[in-house]
């Protein structure tokens, strides 16, 4: 994986995952799991119970200001025009074989499609975009008759979200009394809206189907990890082994896809909790490993109404960050497979 660039030193990211907004009459009512109440918390970490996380007092500026000092985050990190910038790619092509008549003489053809996913993030802190790419190879002797199935098959990674993070000066208004936002303020970037730009496969041969999805949170969700946060040990700190944000609801404020109408509200839940920093990858297609290692392991899961809807939505069913400790960079992120396949059913970008 490319590092990235200067602000994956400082604060970075990939993205997935989001969901808010006012139920008629009011907002949803904020709540977490309990995790325990500390008594046997591993050393060097924080373990809070849900009860505990209410008591602890509202975010204010200054409160979070001075948090983002101990945490080592540089001073105006979030104002920073290019806070954003890396690239990752798949280690090697995804692989799916097709058939086809009529290309000699009538006669059937085989082909080997080859999909070599990537994904870039960019932009300032408030607004960064995450764009997965995918380019297709067909190796065959009749490759032109399977120009629309490749297509196809690359669609599903070919994908944009759009994140608007919360403002810093505007969290205390918006999540400054929600008791998970009020712990872990340096790891997790504060999502309050998606706009989802996506692919998905034609039926046959047809063109890949293109649709946008706009939605609004409130409060605003973990959709994305602060990687500079690391070198403080804050995620261990903050995230001890994990906080469920619960009873979070999306709103759609506009669509094309027929599954999520606008004005649409889904109501979900988004865990973020630590694994292990070491992954162990057999690539179903090559058969070849890849033995991953770093210093910090995170996955956020999001379920808005079950997989499907959820990848709509512009949020990862689930997405694993893998962080070094002492650049405070992501070295790789592992994402659900957004083309359902139960030999491969994560990508991994390094």
């Amino acid at each position: 994986m490319n590092r990235l660039s200067e602000w994956l030193g400082e604060v970075a990211t990939w993205v997935a995952g989001a969901s808010v907004l006012a139920l008629a009459g009011g907002c949803a009512p904020d709540a977490v799991k309990p995790i325990g109440d500390g008594a046997n918390a591993v050393p060097g970490t924080t373990q809070i119970a849900a009860s505990a996380l209410e008591r602890l007092p509202a975010l204010t500026l200054e409160s979070i200001l001075q948090q983002f000092k101990s945490c080592g985050l540089p001073e105006g990190f979030e104002s920073s025009p290019s806070a954003f910038t890396g690239q990752f790619a798949t280690p090697g092509p995804l692989v799916w074989g097709h058939q086809a008549s009529g290309c000699f003489f009538g006669g059937t053809s085989v082909a080997k499609v080859l999909v070599s996913p990537t994904a870039s993030l960019s932009g300032p802190f408030k607004n960064p975009v995450l764009t997965f790419g995918a380019t297709q190879r067909v190796e065959s002797q009749c490759a032109e008759k399977f120009n629309n199935r490749a297509a196809s098959d690359a669609a599903p990674y070919q994908r944009t979200v759009r994140y608007d993070v919360l403002p810093v000066e505007s969290r205390p208004d918006r999540i400054g009394s929600t008791g998970p936002w009020k712990k872990a303020i340096c790891t997790l970037a504060a999502v309050s809206g998606i706009t989802h730009d996506y692919k998905t496969p034609g039926s046959g041969d047809s063109s890949p189907q293109s649709f946008r999805t706009q939605v609004e949170f409130l409060p605003a969700i973990p959709a994305m990890v602060v990687p500079g946060a690391a070198v403080s040990r804050a995620f261990a700190n903050e995230l001890g082994s994990s906080l469920v944000f619960e009873k979070i609801v999306a709103r759609v404020k506009s669509s094309n896809d027929q599954r999520l109408p606008a004005g649409r509200e889904i109501t979900g839940t988004v865990t973020v909790e630590s694994i292990s920093p070491q992954k162990v990858i057999i690539d179903p297609d090559s058969r070849t490993q890849m033995n991953l290692r770093t210093s910090i392991g995170i996955r956020i899961k999001s379920d808005f109404g079950g997989v499907q809807v959820t990848q709509a939505l512009g949020v990862f069913p689930w997405v694993e960050y893998f962080i070094d400790q002492a650049t405070g960079t992501i070295k790789f992120i592992s994402v659900s497979n957004p083309d359902p396949d139960p030999k491969r059913p994560e990508i991994i970008y390094q």
